[in-house]
């Protein structure tokens, strides 16, 4: 974003381009929680078979925090896309293909190559950096307090 919106923004078209091939991450990564058991308990009524109040809350919590980090995924996954939408108007599909390697592995250009910098869509373009930003430290922030939290 600090790059694409310079008044030299041209100057550093091989670094825009490089980092717009990892803007969406490329690959997508899904969190897709091992949630069989869980379904099960809930499905077959058997979490009433827990005696211990605590241990219950605290399965029914941790089921509730994965189903936020999913359901916070797609959102993410939606921002993705209009950005997406919004970046093909601003870049070269052809020089985004020349930058990948048969194994999709990015490399950056020895020169740097145009692009549309319109007032409009670098305005939308800011927006969805801004909202894939905000959305990845969420959803790292809710990462970690999955992984960390105590769950008695």
């Amino acid at each position: 974003m600090i790059l694409l919106n310079k008044p030299n923004a041209e100057a550093y078209g091989r670094t825009i381009y490089y980092f717009n091939s990892y803007a969406t991450r490329g690959v997508a990564f899904r969190f897709t929680p091992a949630d069989g058991t869980m379904q099960q308990l809930k499905n077959g009524g058997n979490l009433r078979l827990i005696r211990k109040a605590s241990v219950s809350d605290s399965i029914i919590a941790y089921d509730v925090v994965n189903r936020g980090y999913v359901w916070g995924g797609q959102d993410e996954e939606e921002i993705m896309d209009t950005y997406r939408n919004v970046a093909e108007t601003v870049f070269d599909g052809r020089i985004l293909n020349a930058m990948r390697d048969e194994n999709n592995n990015v490399s950056m250009l020895d020169y740097d190559p145009p692009f549309r910098k319109t007032e409009d869509a670098i305005f939308r373009l800011n927006y969805r950096i801004h909202m894939l930003s905000i959305y990845n430290k969420t959803l790292r922030q809710q990462a970690r307090g999955l992984k960390e939290r105590p769950f008695n």
